[in-house]
């Protein structure tokens, strides 16, 4: 049996009224969540603020930083190959013995400009590292050395 139509039109008024229940009080709740989120957001700049004035978060932002070695220079250059070219093998304690030998036996041209290297990022910074340029080989700076009498840079 059908029922009359009023009592439908009733029915959904009742669940129209029950969803726009459900939809202020869903509205309230973002308001109080929002009402939190500005204050948590308040209050972390408050202490970011606070913890800026602490004197170890000063000293770190004033240090100094350290000159780079030819050593660090040339390792750095190193571990960017063997990154490049994808070395599974890489275990840093072993690889680093291994440019520690290289290193001691490297000739002294070579050598030399990895000192003058580290110099000229002593005296402009590191600009080497942040444009990506990158570094002769060794046969390359023979080449150089036997044209010019010195390293281009």
């Amino acid at each position: 049996m059908q029922e009359p139509e009023h009592l439908i039109a009733l029915q959904l008024l009742q669940t129209l009224q029950q969803l726009q229940s459900q939809v202020n009080q869903i509205k309230s709740t973002l308001v109080g969540q929002q009402a939190q989120i500005a204050q948590q957001k308040q209050f972390n700049s408050l202490i970011t603020e606070k913890l800026k004035n602490l004197p170890n978060a000063q000293a770190r932002q004033q240090r100094v930083t350290r000159k780079k070695s030819a050593f660090a220079l040339f390792c750095k250059h190193k571990w960017r190959e063997a990154a490049n070219s994808n070395q599974e093998s890489l275990q840093i304690k072993h690889y680093i013995k291994q440019l520690g030998r290289e290193w001691r036996s490297m000739d002294p041209l070579t050598k030399e400009h990895w000192q003058q290297r580290a110099r000229q990022i002593d005296d402009t910074g590191d600009q080497a590292s942040q444009d990506g340029t990158e570094l002769p080989d060794s046969q390359e700076l023979e080449r150089m050395y036997e044209e010019n009498g010195e390293y281009d840079q």
